[in-house]
């Protein structure tokens, strides 16, 4: 039988509704893409393109 395994993190965005951040089928594991809201802001939208945060 297939194991699989749910993750809701504490440090991640707060969830829209009741889905999983990540999930680990067998050998492989999901993840949720990445939300546009900066951590602790609430829905606040982050400005720019994500460019900047990864150094170019």
């Amino acid at each position: 039988m297939l194991e699989i395994a749910r993750f809701v993190l504490p440090d991640a965005p707060q969830r829209v509704a009741p889905f999983s951040h990540a999930v680990r089928a067998g050998g492989f594991l999901f993840v949720t893409g990445q939300m546009p809201t900066l951590p602790g802001g609430g829905h606040a939208m982050v400005e720019g393109g994500i460019e900047p945060r990864c150094g170019r």
